[in-house]
Formats: structure tokens, C-alpha cells, sequence
């Protein structure tokens, strides 16, 4: 039998070694985990530095529901972007990234539904929360869309890299005022505790550059799941979840929002990456006429072919006399108007608990992008690379 004291000794401290454990608590992380997130520091001030001479910042934004006003508000949104997008030299990675999450439904509840007071009210308050339980039930908003912008440049040192990401996220916080969208840089911290959303989901700590002075670990260890697993060619494993990552093809040289809206209805946890980077106006305008001539080749070795058949057409496929009138279109509207052309890399990234949920999943993206006329073509063997493209770090892998 222990004597007394010891016992009270070892107690408190057994305590003191528990409390010293939460405080700096991380759930055990391979180092090959950790390492699959492919950049290399994430400073305080929220610049990202992914690789030696490359780095970005992330900014948090609203929504702009321009859905539910006027044809005339609604043009000026849209030039807006336009216009912002547009503002962008050919050496800054532009990447908005949304990620539709699934709500814990017991801690929104607390945090929506009104708390009765005894006030004369509360036969409101109980018919207002029973609508919202029925939505909740129902399935109805469930998710919540978080909406970013990434910005990534090419820079000699953070300091530079700093003072240039900041100038351009002003630029646009200025912008999006003029359409009341709130636009905010995000933190080191805020963007530790997004990504560790991502990947990890409920199950992790709130992260402080506390933590990470007593832990002796990077910030990578606090957002990378604790099994990340490559070894299926078409998706990859995340702790009990799976990510199967795809791409958008065969789009028109405009791409609406339209798509992105019909995706986030479709009640799946996924996240969206669209990446932008224009060429010079020399560069493009090049390379698009280039490309039209190719097409308008093509288009008379079609006439030729049926020619020798005894057969004449003016227009030949559809699909290739629409692109050859898109591109014509295009080049006159970069001449009058001084638009880019950017090149774009467009990825979805799609939860499931097992195999058989991100078929459902995969097939309910390829209906939507259907529907849209869009093509949606898998990443064998890619996942890794698709990977920390889809993840908010401003950067095309």
C-alpha cells in the first residue's frame, strides 16, 4: 500500500503533466504525412512561403448574392470581377478556391435556434426554431460554403513577397467594397485552422503560434491528418474519409459561375479549385490566332474529305465551327477591350466514406457538369500532385 503522500504527490503531478499535455497536444503525425503538404513556412502575418522563391496569401470572401438584383447591378458585379481579374500582371497565380463543409448539426443548433425568455415572445421564438429543426432535419443547409482568393508570386524574399501579395490584396478588398463583398486577409493562424478543416474536420485543435514554440513541430503538423494514403490510383485516403480529386475540361473560352452554384446544391462535402494565370497581351493574342488558324486547317481538310465524296459544306461539325467563331469573337474583344486571356486549371475534390459513396458523389458532379456542358475526366496516378493544387496554397502543382 502506498503511503498517503506519495499518493497526493504523484496526483498532482500526474495533473500538472496532463494539463502540460493539453496545452500542447497534437495528435501523433507521421513526418511523410506532414511532408505531403508541399510548402515550407507560414508566417504569422498569413504569407505562405511555398517554395524558395515562390509564395502566397490567402484572403476570406463574402457573398455577393447577385442573383436577386436588377439586370443593371448585376452587369456592374460582373465587370467588377472582370475588371479586378483583369488587374493581374502574368507573373501572380490567381486561385479561388470554396469549400462546401458539412455543418456538426448539434453545435449549429446551438448556435441558431433562439433561446426562450419568458418574455411574451416565445411562441415566436418556438415556431421559428421548429422551422429550422425541419430545414436541419429535411437536409436543407447543411453545408457551409467558405469562400476564398489565393494570391502566388514569384518573389526574392518574404519581406518583398509581403509588401507585393498586400498590394494586391488591397486592390481588391478596394474593389469588392464597391459591390459590398467583404474581402479580409487571413491570419498564419486563420489559415492553419482553414486548412486543418479541410483535411482534418472536427477533429483537431484551435492552433496558436503558441503551440507551435512549445511543440518544436512545423505548422504542417498541426493541419496534416494523422493517414494520408496514395495508394489507390484514383483517390486517396484520409484518416476514415476518402478524396477523389478530378478536373473540368473541355470548357469555352468564358466560364460562368453557373456551374459552381449548381455544384454547391448538390449536398456533398468538396472543395473547389479554380487557378488563373493570364499570359501577356502579345503572348495570347498569338497563341489565339495560332490556334484559330490550326482550326480553320482542320476545318478545310473536313470540306476537302467530303469534297472527294461528291459532297460540299459550307460549316462543317458544329462543336468545331462554334469554337472557330468563339475564338474570332475572343480576339476582337481582347483588341477593343484589353481583356486577358488566362490560363486555367480547374479542380474538384470530392468527399465519400467509402468507395461506393464517392461513385454517388462523383456521379451527381458529372449530371451537374453535364447539364452545364462541361466534361469532368479523372487524375489517375495524379492525386498527390492534384493534391496541394487543390489545397489553398496559391500555387499549380
Amino acid at each position: 500500500m502506498k503511503r498517503k503522500s506519495n499518493t497526493l504527490k504523484k496526483q498532482k503531478t500526474s495533473m500538472t503533466n496532463k494539463k502540460e499535455e493539453a496545452k500542447g497536444k497534437k495528435e501523433e503525425v507521421l513526418p511523410s504525412t506532414a511532408n505531403t503538404l508541399s510548402y515550407q513556412a507560414l508566417y504569422q502575418n498569413g504569407l505562405m512561403q511555398v517554395k524558395e522563391d515562390y509564395f502566397s496569401q490567402s484572403y476570406l470572401l463574402g457573398d455577393v448574392n447577385y442573383q436577386t438584383v436588377g439586370l443593371e447591378d448585376k452587369g456592374a458585379i460582373i465587370e467588377k470581377y472582370s475588371d479586378l481579374i483583369n488587374s493581374l500582371d502574368d507573373q501572380t497565380n490567381f486561385q479561388l478556391t470554396i469549400f462546401n463543409k458539412r455543418l456538426n448539426l448539434e453545435k449549429f443548433r446551438q448556435s441558431v435556434l433562439y433561446e426562450e425568455k419568458e418574455d411574451g415572445y416565445d411562441t415566436y421564438r418556438k415556431e421559428l426554431n421548429r422551422m429550422m429543426n425541419q430545414n436541419l432535419d429535411s437536409g436543407e443547409n447543411n453545408f457551409s460554403a467558405v469562400k476564398l482568393i489565393s494570391f502566388g508570386r514569384k518573389d526574392s524574399n518574404p519581406k518583398q513577397a509581403y509588401r507585393s501579395l498586400s498590394q494586391i490584396g488591397e486592390y481588391f478588398k478596394s474593389g469588392f467594397s464597391e459591390i459590398d463583398a467583404r474581402f479580409g486577409s487571413l491570419t498564419g493562424e486563420e489559415r492553419v485552422n482553414l486548412l486543418a478543416d479541410m483535411l482534418r474536420g472536427e477533429h483537431h485543435l484551435p492552433f496558436s503560434y503558441r503551440d507551435l514554440t512549445r511543440s518544436g513541430q512545423t505548422t504542417r503538423h498541426f493541419i496534416a491528418p494523422n493517414l494520408l494514403d496514395f495508394k489507390n490510383k484514383n483517390y486517396l485516403q484520409i484518416n476514415d474519409r476518402l478524396l477523389q480529386i478530378v478536373y473540368v475540361r473541355d470548357y469555352g473560352m468564358e466560364l460562368g459561375d453557373q456551374f459552381i452554384r449548381d455544384l454547391m446544391q448538390g449536398d456533398l462535402e468538396l472543395i473547389v479549385s479554380l487557378h488563373a494565370q493570364s499570359s501577356t497581351k502579345a503572348d495570347a493574342m498569338k497563341k489565339l490566332r495560332t490556334k484559330k488558324t490550326l482550326m480553320e486547317s482542320q476545318k478545310i481538310g473536313e470540306q476537302q474529305k467530303l469534297a472527294r465524296t461528291g459532297i460540299y459544306l459550307e460549316k462543317v461539325g458544329h462543336v468545331l465551327e462554334s469554337n472557330i467563331d468563339e475564338a474570332e469573337e475572343l480576339l476582337k474583344t481582347m483588341t477593343e477591350t484589353g481583356d486577358k486571356l488566362f490560363q486555367t486549371v480547374f479542380l474538384i475534390g470530392v468527399f465519400g466514406q467509402d468507395e461506393e459513396e464517392l461513385k454517388q458523389a462523383l456521379d451527381i458532379i458529372q449530371q451537374v457538369a453535364g447539364s452545364n456542358d462541361l466534361m469532368i475526366d479523372k487524375l489517375p496516378y495524379m492525386q498527390e500532385a492534384a493534391f496541394n493544387s487543390l489545397l489553398p496554397f496559391g500555387c499549380d502543382f
